[in-house]
């Protein structure tokens, strides 16, 4: 199923808050290994 389709179907609620949420989590743990990684250098 291709990307944006996911994003503007409305019938797909529960599969776009999933990949939303994800991509939110994937960002922030991106940005606190960043973060760790500049403390310890």
């Amino acid at each position: 199923m291709p990307l944006a389709f996911c994003l503007t179907s409305t019938s797909n609620l529960k599969a776009r808050a999933a990949y939303l949420a994800l991509f939110l989590y994937n960002q922030v743990l991106i940005l606190g290994i960043v973060i760790i990684f500049e403390e310890n250098l």
